[in-house]
């Protein structure tokens, strides 16, 4: 089975249903992420979307999910490994998977690139953010 991800940072996911479908919409997606005050605590949504192409090797998937601050190679989060039901793909052996994590007061310790590493069955991707302090009027 192969695995092709991307990764999409947004202030905020909405998850709605209607009529027996489920709509994502992202808020507002972004690349540089702009705070009033170095440290801080931010709050976004984390958006990987995962296209697979096989036959999954188990019921299962293993996945995980850290935001790296590239400053010091800290982890500033991790999902740890996470365990999760494989996609079924319908009339072919290619499907989709999305998954959400929201983020709430996460902190922040400086400004600078971090980055989103996500691993699913032994496949990796990486997406890099940036946080700037705003120019504040006092």
């Amino acid at each position: 089975m192969s695995v092709k991800m991307q990764i999409i940072l947004s202030e905020d996911v909405n998850n709605t249903s209607s009529i027996g479908r489920q709509n994502l919409s992202l808020v507002n997606p972004f690349i540089g992420l702009f705070l009033p005050y170095i440290p801080s605590a931010a709050s976004f949504g984390v958006t990987i979307v995962a296209y697979f192409e096989g036959k999954p090797k188990n019921d299962s998937l293993k996945i995980k999910v850290d935001i790296v601050n590239k400053k010091d190679d800290s982890i500033i989060f991790s999902t740890g490994e996470s365990i999760t039901n494989a996609p079924t793909p319908s009339d072919s052996d290619k499907t989709n998977l999305n998954l959400n994590i929201e983020l709430r007061n996460l902190g922040i310790p400086n400004d600078g690139e971090y980055i989103v590493d996500c691993e699913i069955d032994g496949s990796k991707t990486s997406h890099s953010f940036y946080v700037y302090k705003t120019n504040s009027k006092e």
